[in-house]
This record gives structure tokens, sequence and C-alpha cells, in this order.
């Protein structure tokens, strides 16, 4: 796959970060589509899901475990089915957490126990 936004990201240097920080570069692309839906950006908001499956497309050419390729590939399809159909902020927002919950680092980098 020739990436249109991430050119100068190959594979071997995606590698280099672990699967949290993968998953929170991930997240930060649907939180940035958050902010652009809030304001009526839809086009923008369609550039970020764009950024976010090449990420998603990169990290499961990376990821050794099994169940976290095939989790990874089903939130990509359901990822396409919002970039076709459209989304609101708040479902956005659930699947952004959903995204951060394949991570345990992630969610606790996220969720510090204060």
């Amino acid at each position: 796959m020739r990436l249109k936004y991430h050119r100068q990201l190959s594979q071997k240097r995606w590698q280099k970060f672990t699967f949290a920080q993968q998953i929170l570069m991930i997240g930060t692309e649907l939180l940035r589509a958050e902010k652009r839906l809030m304001v009526g950006d839809d086009d923008e908001a369609r550039r970020c899901y764009e950024r976010a499956l090449e990420l998603i497309w990169l990290t499961a050419m990376t990821v050794d475990r099994f169940h976290r390729r095939r989790e990874l590939l089903r939130f990509k399809e359901v990822l396409l089915q919002v970039y076709t159909e459209g989304i609101t902020e708040a479902e956005n927002r659930q699947l952004f957490h959903t995204l951060i919950l394949m991570s345990g680092e992630a969610w606790r980098s996220l969720n510090p126990i204060s």
C-alpha cells in the first residue's frame, strides 16, 4: 500500500513504536476528526479518518499477535463504514474509546490513577 498522508513513515520506522504508542497516534486522528465534526467540517474529518486508516494499516502489518491484528482489522472495517456513511461526534467518541481499550498501556496513559 502506498501511503498518501504518511509518505515519510515506513513500516520499519512504525514498528519502532510500541503498540500503545501506535494506538494513541491512531486515536489522535479520531480526536482531530471529532473536532472537525464539531465545527461542521466534514471534509477535513474524512481526511482525519483517511490518516487513521493508513496508521491502522501500518499497525496491522507490524503487530505480532493474531488477536490484536484481528481486533484492529475489525476496527478498520467499522471505521471504513463510518467513513462511507458518516458519523456523529458521539459515535466518533465511542470509536475512540473502543480503540484505546485495545491497549491497556494506552488506556492507562489516558486514565492515570490519582
